[in-house]
């Protein structure tokens, strides 16, 4: 009997104003990575907006909720950021010691879910639940590429639209504002949207490396504030959905980076200069990255 991994049906359902694509994308790569390394078969139980993405078709094996439910379930991820109401009243008095702790916890999931891509477990089926935002649960480009081709009409709509778009002289750049404002103020003194230091700085590297005739193709959801910080440049404005700006943001060969996971997941492959926030979330404390494996390797942290 051929072994099978399951996504978590409770994460793909999810459904926020975002999609949370780049969350389901996360669980998603560990999922296959998983299974190309144990040799067992990827499995997805629903429909989702992957599909919109993805082609998806090979992995899906639909069954009952009651089947679904009695799949063990090897393993469930905490919260890295776990408050509670009486902690997010108190932001300023708790918010060094819940810092202190999600460091921790972030650290110890690198650890667990290392472990867990590695452990072979005897039932015929499992599944999993969790992120996996740390970049070596992350299968590499040939993996990604046999189980989660893109879309060919979705790649062919964006080269055709942005012609200019994988070109040696075009950037990349990605904004999350929005929610970033305000999320997680609990834990973080300041907001974990990116300040416009951070852009930049990132510009002075960017041409640094590639000359300063540069095109700036700009993704975000507020790209007024983006396209200001950008006023002096060349730059092209993607005002498309959430599956053409992954899929244009993928096939980007430079990019600058934000610290939001739909960007993260779309800069892991196929950069020739790839640009990230240090510290990811905790850009304000870099040498204490959240989450601790946000780190690409060969990426300039700024």
């Amino acid at each position: 009997m051929e072994k099978k991994i399951f996504t978590d049906n409770g994460r793909l359902k999810f459904d926020s104003w975002n999609q949370a694509l780049g969350n389901k994308i996360q669980h998603l790569l560990f999922v296959i990575n998983y299974a190309d390394k144990h040799n067992i078969k990827p499995c997805i139980s629903i429909d989702s907006n992957l599909d919109k993405l993805f082609e998806l078709s090979s992995m899906k094996e639909f069954i009952d909720d009651d089947i679904y439910k009695n799949i063990p379930l090897v393993y469930g991820e905490k919260d890295a950021f776990e408050t509670n109401r009486l902690n997010k009243y108190f932001k300023s008095f708790f918010r060094s010691s819940r810092l202190k702790k999600s460091l921790k916890r972030s650290y110890q999931e690198d650890i667990l879910e290392s472990k867990l891509l590695t452990t072979n477990f005897d039932y015929p089926a499992i599944r999993v639940i969790g992120h996996f935002w740390h970049y070596d649960l992350m299968p590499d480009l040939t993996t990604f590429i046999k189980y989660c081709p893109i879309k060919k009409e979705l790649v062919d709509l964006v080269k055709l639209t942005y012609p200019t778009l994988e070109s040696s002289k075009s950037v990349a750049v990605h904004y999350r504002g929005t929610d970033f404002k305000n999320h997680l103020r609990q834990i973080f003194k300041t907001p974990i949207c990116l300040p416009e230091k951070y852009y930049k700085s990132a510009i002075k590297k960017a041409e640094e490396v590639l000359g300063e005739d540069i095109e700036y193709h700009l993704f975000s959801d507020e790209l007024d504030l983006l396209v200001d910080i950008f006023k002096d440049k060349k730059v092209i404005v993607h005002r498309d959905n959430l599956y053409t700006d992954w899929c244009a943001l993928y096939l980007s060969k430079n990019m600058i980076s934000s610290n939001s996971s739909f960007c993260w997941t779309a800069s892991l492959y196929n950069k020739t200069n790839l640009i990230q926030p240090k510290g990811g979330y905790n850009h304000s404390d870099p040498k204490n990255p959240i989450p601790y494996g946000f780190g690409i390797p060969g990426a300039y942290q700024i």
